[in-house]
């Protein structure tokens, strides 16, 4: 779609309020090409390839070894994310089934994440690609369920060292996530899976706000930084301590996946 001959993208639909002077409008239709995701069946089940990405023009993925790989398009439909500036990227988890909605046909994309949610999201990302958890069965927090659905995801995450606690033996599942938290776990995540976290030395993040950055997270903010897996909020801030959103963290985990692939 164009607006004055300028190109504002794809859209699912544009709001043009307190028209003053006249202003040309043109859209433009294109049938879609649908590229098919990788799956792969256990027990009867499709499970989608989590680190898939055709970013590069090729479709590219990691899957677990011995499996026999298919392609299938398996989109979802959300009501409620068809003018959202995060539509692409919560449409990239939601097919891998990394993310699903809040109900069938919303997915509350500025609603926050709690840190269960994360924890299981990146579980169904490893497990998808990596094949099955290894779990300790410790169950080191006393403040988790461990019989809930994200129970084996925390118990994973927690003695793969991706996850913490926050004091005395708990977790606070069910808190809202930091943005500094989720950067936090994704670097921990990425170290988890070998992948290069090097930064450069003695550098620092390049936001506005870097100062309120807690020192534990610093390291893994400037990773996200740097890879281009983060960006910040507002401007130039990365507002480390306000609420992740599910479309930013949506957004996050497609660039993780992209700079992984």
């Amino acid at each position: 779609m164009t607006v004055d001959g300028k190109s504002v993208g794809k859209v699912g639909s544009y709001t043009f309020a307190n028209v003053t002077e006249t202003h040309t409008i043109k859209a433009f239709f294109a049938k879609e090409k649908i590229v098919g995701l990788p799956f792969y069946v256990v027990d009867g089940i499709k499970v989608f390839i989590g680190f898939s990405s055709d970013a590069s023009g090729t479709m590219k993925y990691i899957a677990p070894a011995g499996k026999t790989v298919e392609f299938q398009d398996n989109r979802k439909t959300f009501a409620d994310i068809a003018s959202h500036w995060g539509k692409s990227y919560i449409d990239f988890v939601a097919e891998r089934e990394l993310f699903v909605g809040v109900s069938d046909l919303h997915f509350a994309p500025n609603a926050g994440m709690t840190r269960a949610m994360l924890a299981t999201v990146i579980g169904r990302l490893y497990e998808s690609s990596y094949g099955p958890l290894a779990t300790s069965g410790a169950h080191v927090f006393t403040d988790a369920d461990y019989d809930s659905w994200y129970g084996a995801y925390l118990d994973w995450a927690a003695s793969s060292g991706i996850i913490q606690g926050v004091g005395g033996n708990r977790f606070d599942p069910d808190r809202q996530v930091t943005r500094q938290e989720t950067a936090a776990m994704l670097y921990r995540f990425a170290q988890y899976i070998k992948a290069d976290t090097s930064v450069a030395p003695e550098a620092m993040p390049d936001y506005s706000d870097a100062s309120s950055i807690e020192a534990w997270a610093r390291q893994a903010v400037l990773y996200g930084q740097q890879a281009g897996i983060f960006t910040g909020r507002g401007g130039n801030s990365f507002a480390p301590k306000e609420t992740a959103t599910r479309a930013e963290v949506a957004a996050i985990l497609q660039r993780f996946i992209e700079t992984i692939v």
